[in-house]
């Protein structure tokens, strides 16, 4: 990371750098449960990501994914760590984050606004989680935003 910062000279582009390879990482691991080319049938993995991107602010339960996928919620839960190799409530996390970084981006919004609008309950938590996820708080990421110009 640190080389990576230097490199850029920005811990902005490092966090935009992370978030990039999180949504390669995803975007990878969901295409482990897709069915072969040219078939119309979406994998479990990446029906339950759509789900939950729909949902963000009020997201579905794994038995509410589960029974709509038709599968149990013990079976959805394993199989959604096999062949994505981060658990449910991981992903939602991760899809919450990327949806904060956008409006943090590309709006005014206050961060509480944003912490609700992409689904956390307080903006506390929010902060803690996107800084786990992203490597900068909310506040440190928006002003690395202004001053890159992005």
């Amino acid at each position: 990371d640190a080389i990576l910062a230097k490199a850029t000279g920005s811990s902005y582009a490092l966090a935009r750098c992370r978030a990039a390879s999180t949504q390669l990482i995803l975007s990878a691991a969901a295409s482990l449960g897709k069915a072969p080319p040219g078939t119309r049938q979406e994998g479990l993995v990446d029906q339950a990501r759509r789900l939950m991107a729909e949902r963000l602010d009020d997201p579905p339960s794994i038995p509410e994914i589960a029974r709509a996928l038709g599968v149990s919620a013990s079976f959805f839960s394993a199989r959604f760590k096999r062949e994505s190799g981060l658990t449910p409530g991981d992903c939602l996390r991760r899809l919450r984050c990327d949806r904060a970084g956008e409006l943090l981006r590309n709006s005014a919004r206050s961060i509480t606004d944003v912490a609700f609008a992409a689904g956390f309950r307080t903006s506390q938590h929010f902060a803690d989680v996107f800084k786990r996820y992203i490597g900068m708080t909310p506040r440190q990421y928006r002003t690395a935003g202004k001053r890159s110009g992005a």
